[in-house]
């Protein structure tokens, strides 16, 4: 569902429904069953990944605990990009006038010193289209997931996610 100022009425109301679970922004297709064709190794876990049930919850910020305990971390969030240069020329655009982190190829993390400073920077970071996605930074205590042994958090079929589809009217 895109999100823009327009759709906070509609994300209020689906997120006042007790059967949502939590509510996060894709692309068109992102749930597709052909998707993972043609996709092998890293690409292929990575694709899959991605659309674990606590992969797509700890995206929410409005989810404070996961189900598997990943704590939000306050004022801390992840920022990606359509490419290592989109990050580039996206903070001179935008300033960093707040602490960057954990600095990847395509994505950063950034800790704002207040809440005023997030709820300036967030809009202004959001807007850009060189940004893929902007997600709350968590920290996972007390749960590891042994490879060997296979405890790995339940992978949920993407039959389970309720895709909801908003369409505004051009303005």
């Amino acid at each position: 569902m895109p999100v823009s100022d327009d759709d906070e009425n509609v994300l209020a109301a689906i997120r006042q429904d007790h059967l949502v679970g939590f509510v996060v922004q894709k692309p068109r297709g992102f749930f597709s069953v052909t998707g993972h064709l043609g996709l092998e190794d890293d690409d292929l876990d990575l694709y899959q990944t991605e659309r674990l049930w606590l992969t797509l919850q700890g995206q929410d910020p409005e989810v404070w605990t996961t189900d598997d305990n990943a704590i939000k971390i306050p004022l801390a969030w992840r920022i990606f990009f359509i490419d290592s240069s989109a990050k580039q020329t996206h903070l001179s655009t935008v300033g960093h006038d707040f602490e960057v982190n954990f600095v990847l190829s395509r994505s950063y993390g950034v800790i704002f010193d207040d809440q005023n400073q997030e709820r300036h920077y967030l809009p202004l970071i959001r807007r850009d289209h060189r940004v893929t996605a902007v997600y709350p930074a968590r920290e996972r205590q007390g749960i590891f997931y042994d490879e060997v042994e296979g405890e790995y958090p339940k992978s949920y079929n993407a039959d389970d996610i309720v895709i909801h589809e908003v369409r505004t009217s051009p303005s």
